[in-house]
């Protein structure tokens, strides 16, 4: 027997019951002061060794005095406490302050790549996610600590000019070559790396489409062929990517290369000067390990140039693709919609191109009234209706709810006044109770049982393994293209929204189906809202109070349902007549 425990509220997974908090304004790649002053006392106490051997060789060696030994040995210790707790404290702040920057684009991220694939964009909003992961993955890695031990470079340099000047004529020689290997190096990287991005774009694009469209490359027996345009794509890409990965590892090599042999450079030229009386043995080694210290750092970052120049380009993309959260949202509250729907002139493009796909579309519709959009397959309908609920932007026009631009309404303010039903009705991974509630984590189990109710679904859920805590989405349950179309119905109409837009709502729906959407509109216009729908059978018709005819992309007539329809009937005797 199955039961239903609506009142229960068993806890939802995390990732459905957690929501995302935006930020208020966008992070900057700053905050890191703390780590700066960490990493100048981590490299200052990296001398402690370098002046400790020094000590020994020229003092203690010397003097044969091992209280003088016993006491430096101390010192050094104490000395080297401090080098191991700053170092574990500027590692730990580097990955907090990595997973802090994630999150404070995770959201927002999330948004913009599911914009971007619901508006058909193919730009990089699509990588936002993997962006944000590479942003992270580079700052909580090891190899972003390398970054900060670069500005001491020229005082370890001093440091063994101060040792003696020859030395510090060959030190600050190699690090000017190696420098200029790095240039080299981040000049070419980045260009192939750069390359590859429109291809690796695009390959992520046929591979989410592709996700959506299984069933139909599968029973079309297109998956062989589907593959083969995928990793064609992908191929191109790599290509690019592998030979910007081969010029990193070549420079890599090299700068090594030169790193170990002017080390000896340095300890060959130190002992030359000891054995002429120009310094101590203490301070020739003690040269080596100081400019072993100083180029170390760049070799790290040479090393991790991918990654570098991966998380930089992350980076850059998610700063010029995701605006401020304060840009994307107003704050202000304006007061839920309750009297009209306007559109003026209003034009809607391909999203990311210029292609107008309708034009002049104008109506106002007020309380209890239902707006039928008719016209052939192609003329923009499903187009008109995405703009209508806010998925896609108007390219020109106004669209209006009580008089305020839907522009200036913050998009989970939008959310509670707009439901919409598209043609295709796809779930995420989730319940069925948190799908109709459309993922609100404090939704109340009455408004979900009237939600699915009104939508004629409860007693289909009802027969579900779990009731409303059954899975439905990937990996979930198989359901019909009816069933799913049902539920669908059910998250428009969660909340009792102001302005519902229904596309080809009876495509999947069964006579009982059609009798429960048909009840739900008309309790609708009984309570005062509004409904659009797009339709192409005119039995559909019944229940709508206006009618707006499209035709090549254009309004062409718009009004009461009665005087569209007579003007209809009109022109079509006169065909026949004229005929």
């Amino acid at each position: 027997m199955v039961r239903v425990e609506m009142n229960k509220q068993p806890t939802p997974p995390k990732a459905i019951t957690t929501p995302a908090s935006p930020p208020q304004t966008r992070p900057k790649l700053g905050g890191f002061s703390a780590l700066i002053v960490l990493s100048l006392l981590v490299n200052t106490l990296f001398l402690t060794g370098p002046i400790f051997m020094m000590q020994v060789y020229d003092r203690v060696l010397a003097s044969g005095s091992v209280p003088t030994l016993i006491g430096l040995f101390a010192i050094t210790v104490i000395l080297y406490l401090g080098f191991g707790v700053f170092d574990m404290l500027r590692q730990n702040i580097s990955i907090l302050r990595g997973e802090e920057l994630a999150a404070q684009f995770e959201a927002d991220a999330f948004k913009a790549s599911i914009k971007a694939t619901s508006e058909g964009a193919n730009d990089a909003r699509l990588l936002a996610p993997e962006d944000v992961e590479s942003v992270r993955s580079y700052l909580t890695s090891p190899s972003v600590l390398a970054l900060f031990d670069m500005p001491a470079l020229p005082f370890f340099f001093l440091g063994i000019f101060l040792l003696h000047p020859v030395l510090g004529a060959v030190a600050i020689t190699a690090g000017i070559i190696l420098g200029i290997l790095a240039v080299i190096n981040e000049r070419i990287t980045r260009a192939q790396m750069s390359a590859a991005q429109p291809d690796l774009t695009a390959s992520t694009r046929i591979l989410v489409n592709s996700r959506r469209e299984a069933d139909s490359l599968v029973g079309n027996n297109m998956l062989g062929a589907a593959s083969n345009y995928w990793t064609g794509m992908l191929s191109h890409a790599r290509q690019k990517l592998t030979r910007g990965q081969r010029t990193t590892a070549s420079f890599a090599s090299i700068t090594k290369t030169l790193r170990l042999a002017i080390q000896s450079l340095v300890l060959g030229v130190g002992a030359w000067l000891a054995i002429q009386g120009h310094m101590t043995a203490g301070a020739m080694i003690a040269a080596s390990i100081v400019f072993s210290r100083a180029i170390a750092p760049l070799e790290q970052v040479l090393a991790s140039w991918r990654n570098l120049l991966r998380a930089r380009s992350a980076w850059q993309r998610l700063s010029e693709n995701i605006p401020p959260a304060a840009a994307q949202d107003s704050n202000f509250s304006l007061p839920a919609p309750k009297s009209t729907i306007d559109a003026v002139r209003l034009a809607v493009a391909a999203p990311g191109t210029d292609r107008t796909l309708v034009q002049d579309v104008t109506f106002s519709l007020s309380p209890g009234n239902v707006l039928a959009i008719a016209g052939a397959s192609g003329v923009g309908k499903s187009c008109l209706a995405r703009a209508l609920s806010g998925a896609w932007p108007t390219a020109s026009g106004s669209l209006k709810l009580d008089k305020a631009d839907l522009s200036l309404w913050p998009a989970d303010s939008l959310g509670q006044h707009i439901g919409y039903l598209g043609q295709t009705v796809d779930f995420v991974d989730a319940r069925v109770r948190d799908i109709i509630a459309r993922l609100d984590p404090n939704a109340k189990d009455q408004s979900i049982l009237q939600a699915a109710k009104q939508a004629g679904v409860h007693e289909f859920i009802l027969t579900l393994p779990e009731g409303y805590d059954t899975f439905i989405g990937i990996g979930g349950i198989q359901l019909s293209g009816g069933q799913r179309q049902r539920i669908g119905l059910a998250r428009a109409l969660y909340g009792d929204p102001f302005f519902v837009i229904l596309d080809e709502p009876t495509a999947h729906l069964d006579g009982a189906g059609e009798q429960a959407l048909f009840a739900a509109i008309q309790k609708r216009k009984d309570a005062g809202k509004i409904t659009a729908m797009t339709v192409h059978d005119e039995r559909n018709l019944g229940i709508a109070t206006h009618m707006m005819v499209l035709e090549n992309g254009r309004m062409v007539i718009s009004g009461p349902r009665d005087a569209v329809m007579k003007k209809i009937r009109a022109e079509r005797g006169q065909k026949q007549v004229s005929a």
